[in-house]
């Protein structure tokens, strides 16, 4: 198995909520265009961490079984 593993927060100016609704509605399409090979995917929020500049980071994990999943 493989993950396509990425962190990312919201900009500025967006709400939190605001920006967890757009992130669900993004995994929800992906889920209902993805390959055979995509396994699904997992969000998870944090505190602080190497992006010390705001204050929820999110971490995104997308096992694959092959990286055919990436190349849709």
């Amino acid at each position: 198995m493989l993950s396509y593993v990425f962190w990312h927060r919201k900009a500025p100016r967006t709400t939190q909520e605001k920006y967890e609704e757009r992130l669900l509605a993004f995994r929800k399409n992906l889920a209902s265009l993805a390959p055979k090979s995509f396994l699904g995917s997992r969000v998870q929020s944090k505190g602080r961490t190497v992006m010390d500049d705001s204050d929820t980071v999110y971490e995104n994990w997308y096992p694959i079984s092959r990286s055919e999943a990436l190349i849709r």
